[in-house]
Order: structure tokens, then C-alpha cells, then sequence
């Protein structure tokens, strides 16, 4: 009787809990949650990330620290200047400093001198 009465409580406190723990995990293969807008969010031009760069035949988005930007929109100091295929220009309002974001970083390829293959 005591173990069926223990194996009962075991099957309960475990259908109790799953759940519970079920909805503290995210899925990793779910796109990220984006924000549209500013919304006031201030961002060091050290810490922008470039994403990703979707486009059609009129339109590209940059996706960069999560928000959805075209040509011509701000993120703080800056105004998106160009989207590339694989990169993005930005320009500080106040400086005029171009900044250039990159998909895919240099690092990790060597570059050979010509002639070798």
C-alpha cells in the first residue's frame, strides 16, 4: 500500500511540476522577438549587431540589435545609409562618421598572396 500510495504522489508531483518547468525554456530554433521602433532604447555604437538583411525587389531591412530597419531610419545617433547584401551603412548625425556593420566578419579566413592557390 505504501508504495502505491509513493508511486501515486511521484506521478502527481511530476505532472505538477513539468509543466511549470516546460514554460521556462524557449525554443532556440524560434526567430528572435523584434521591437519595432526606437522606443527610446539607447545602444553604444560598440554594441550594434547586424543580424540579418532581407529584401525583395523594392525593399531591404537590416535587423540590427533585434529592431527592423530600412534606409533611412535612426537608432540613436545614427541614420541607416545603405543596406548592402551583406553589410550595412550607418551615419552618425552629429559627425558624420560612417559606421559599417558587417554579416560576416574577416576573421578566421587567410588571405594568401596572389599566385597561390
Amino acid at each position: 500500500m505504501w508504495r502505491a500510495n509513493s508511486m501515486i504522489m511521484a506521478v502527481v508531483l511530476t505532472t505538477a511540476v513539468a509543466p511549470s518547468m516546460a514554460q521556462q525554456l524557449s525554443d532556440p530554433t524560434a526567430p528572435p522577438r523584434l521591437q519595432q521602433g526606437n522606443q527610446g532604447r539607447v545602444v553604444a555604437a560598440g554594441s550594434l549587431r547586424l543580424q540579418s538583411i532581407t529584401w525583395d525587389d523594392t525593399h531591404r531591412i537590416a535587423q540590427i540589435n533585434g529592431m527592423r530597419l530600412k534606409v533611412g531610419d535612426s537608432l540613436n545617433e545614427y541614420k541607416v545609409k545603405t543596406i548592402g547584401m551583406d553589410q550595412v551603412t550607418l551615419v552618425n548625425t552629429s559627425s558624420n562618421d560612417e559606421l559599417i556593420l558587417a554579416l560576416f566578419s574577416a576573421s578566421g579566413f587567410e588571405l594568401l598572396p596572389e599566385g597561390t592557390e
